[in-house]
């Protein structure tokens, strides 16, 4: 769950210029807890991931992190290293 941005005292002390910039659009403690506070109080059907805001499952990932074809993402790599004349040593890294 995430409560979005709240207007708490770690962000006024941590982030004092961000809190001065996006005060009119900040949410009150109340509004940062409404999320937790439902989802403990009504317990809806949920699937992974399970991340929580404003009362709905949101994704966890921006479209461009979401899973890949592995043996795309292989060849991808084989074809830079050939191209860059490097080791392929470093795409074991990506397995």
């Amino acid at each position: 769950m995430h409560p979005g941005w709240a207007r708490t005292p770690a962000v006024s002390e941590a982030l004092p210029t961000f809190e001065k910039l996006t005060g009119p659009i900040l949410r009150d403690a109340a509004d940062g807890g409404d999320t937790a506070v439902w989802l403990v109080a009504t317990r809806p059907a949920s699937h992974s991931p399970h991340f929580w805001h404003d009362r709905a499952q949101r994704p966890t990932t921006f479209g461009w992190q979401r899973p890949q074809d592995a043996a795309m993402v292989a060849r991808f790599l084989a074809e830079v290293s050939a191209m860059t004349d490097t080791s392929r040593e470093w795409m074991a890294v990506r397995d």
